[in-house]
């Protein structure tokens, strides 16, 4: 009997340790951070060449204060990232996720989390599906709309942040 249960345990433990879910802690992109961009625009776009274009995304990331960006990091492992740039006057979102990573949540708690801050700065924002079409499915998940050929769209509510120094009173706190 006992064997039976020991057994079964370490089937159990296997199990768990091979099938484990992924739990990714979130951060937010620093300008010093930039090539994370730079190295997951090649998984966005499928290119692994350089090309000068897609430099707008990723060139001087971070020096402006327009600039957003979030990436996820599983087992000490850089899984995707989602940022921000105005690109001419749009608000642009892209998003990767590695492809190991994929279909774990990591890129919908990574979006989620930057529609917080957009929201702040920002009214509305672009994608462009040109790159990956098996993205527009993604994105009319968090209610991104056509706007025109591969251009989408979303709404965001605007927000106000708050810093400590509002209303804040700490002694109600300290008790």
């Amino acid at each position: 009997m006992n064997y039976i249960i020991n057994f079964l345990s370490a089937i159990k433990l296997t199990l768990t340790c091979i099938i484990a879910p992924m739990n990714p802690t979130l951060y937010f992109l620093r300008s010093s951070e930039h090539t994370i961009l730079i190295d997951l625009l090649h998984y966005a776009t499928g290119k692994k060449e350089e090309n000068p274009e897609l430099n707008i995304y990723t060139k001087d990331f971070g020096y402006n204060t327009t600039d957003i960006g979030i990436y996820a990091l599983v087992s000490g492992q850089i899984a995707g990232a989602v940022w921000i740039r105005l690109i001419g006057s749009e608000p642009t979102l892209l998003i990767c996720v590695k492809p190991e990573y994929q279909n774990n949540g990591i890129g919908s708690m990574m979006i989620n989390q930057i529609f917080l801050e957009a929201g702040a700065i920002y009214e509305q924002l672009m994608v462009d599906c040109s790159f990956n079409h098996k993205a527009v499915t993604f994105f009319e998940r968090f209610d991104f709309k056509f706007i025109n050929g591969t251009k989408m769209k979303k709404e965001l509510i605007k927000k106000e942040l708050k810093s400590p120094n509002d209303s804040y009173n700490p002694r109600r706190w300290m008790n």
